[in-house]
């Protein structure tokens, strides 16, 4: 279910966040009540200068609820140099990933250079949860309408493919396609 329209995108928004010094993970999140965080673009760095540093680098969803960290991505080892924009992305190709009430992003490393930090940038699209769904009552009816007297029509009709009209297959008589 898209959470979003086209006319939506004016909503869209940035975060930035990092981490303290030789930590291993860090969020963006929780997900406010009654929103939804359809992720756009996710890209995971690090402070590390020239030659960067090459982790195991991974992101997961972190739902407030259970404490759990679901993983999004696997575990890649990857090269991340911040001096030439070499970055870790969470999305590629086009995907979207939502986030719902509550759920953090998380980017992962499986351990640190001395006194580096990690950075998690995130663009997504902030939507409203809709508490019901409207349908025009009118439009509706039309279709209600209109399946009854298809229906109707079918039960009149009981024509045989090449020739006439036959009544209701009593019990024990074969159909056409048997004989």
């Amino acid at each position: 279910m898209d959470f979003y329209e086209t006319k939506d995108v004016r909503f869209k928004q940035e975060r930035q966040t990092t981490s303290a010094a030789g930590a291993l993970v860090v969020a963006v999140g929780p997900v406010p009540a009654g929103k939804v965080w359809t992720i756009l673009e996710a890209k995971g760095t690090n402070n590390v200068g020239a030659g960067g540093e090459t982790q195991y680098v991974w992101f997961a969803i972190n739902s407030r609820g259970s404490g759990n960290n679901y993983p999004v991505t696997r575990p890649v080892q990857q090269l991340i140099d911040n001096t030439v924009s070499q970055f870790f992305p969470l999305l590629t190709e086009g995907m979207e990933l939502q986030l719902h009430e509550g759920d953090s992003l998380a980017f992962f490393r499986a351990a640190a250079t001395a006194g580096s930090t990690i950075n998690l940038n995130i663009r997504f699209i902030e939507s409203d949860v809709p508490l019901y769904t409207y349908e025009e009552p009118q439009i509706k009816l039309r279709a209600g309408k209109l399946l009854s007297s298809l229906r109707s029509d079918i039960s009149r009709s009981r024509t045989i493919v090449g020739g006439g009209s036959r009544g209701p297959i009593t019990r024990g008589e074969r159909s056409p396609r048997e004989k």
